[in-house]
Parts: C-alpha cells; structure tokens; sequence
C-alpha cells in the first residue's frame, strides 16, 4: 500500500492491518473469521477499507501498481503456500475494502 502517495503519512501497523485482511481474503477464510479480525481491528482503531485509510477515490490503476510491487520477485509474499499473481492480489485488495465495509454495513459499526 505504501505505493500509493496518500498513504505515506498513515503509520506502519495501520497498512499491516489492512494488509493482513487481505491475506485473510487471499486464504479464503470464512466471513465468521474475518469478522473477528474486522471487529478487533475496529476496536482498536485500525482502517479496514479504503475510505478508512484516506483514500476513498483510490484508483484501479494505483490498487494494480499495488499488486505488481506486492508481487515483485523477492517480495515476502512469495512465503504463502499458494499461487499468487497481480491479479488475485488486486482481486484481494478490492475484496478486503469490501469485507471492511460490508461489515460496517451488516453489524451498524460507529466510531465512538
């Protein structure tokens, strides 16, 4: 994510975390465990969509570069026991906005 010029100023945990919901959507987990994972990053205050990160408008274009550099040769996520390619990482970044959300939605989540 860091590729992307709006989110420099956001801190390290707080792309980690969006970060880690989409290796939950790249392994496939059930939406019961990604909402656990959802409902405590909310709790502590950690972005799980992308207007939560800042960047609302994001473009398709800037979420590909993001899946290219994830996906660079010697990047930590050749680690994962799966394939991978740009377009299942970029199909995880816009999925992983949209669990964020959906939960928002589904569970009536407010800031308090």
């Amino acid at each position: 994510m860091t590729a992307i010029e709006e989110l420099h100023s956001l801190l390290h945990g707080e792309k980690v975390a969006f970060g880690t919901i989409c290796q939950l959507v790249l392994d496939g987990v059930p939406t019961s465990e990604l909402d656990r994972y959802i409902e405590f990053m909310l709790s502590v205050d950690l972005p799980v969509n992308f207007e939560q990160l800042g960047i609302p408008n994001v473009k398709d274009e800037e979420l590909r570069r993001v899946a290219e550099l994830a996906c660079a040769e010697g990047e930590t996520i050749w680690n994962l026991d799966r394939v991978i390619n740009v377009d299942l990482v970029y199909g995880a970044i816009k999925a992983a906005d949209a669990a964020g959300r959906d939960y928002i939605k589904r569970t009536g989540w407010k800031r308090t």
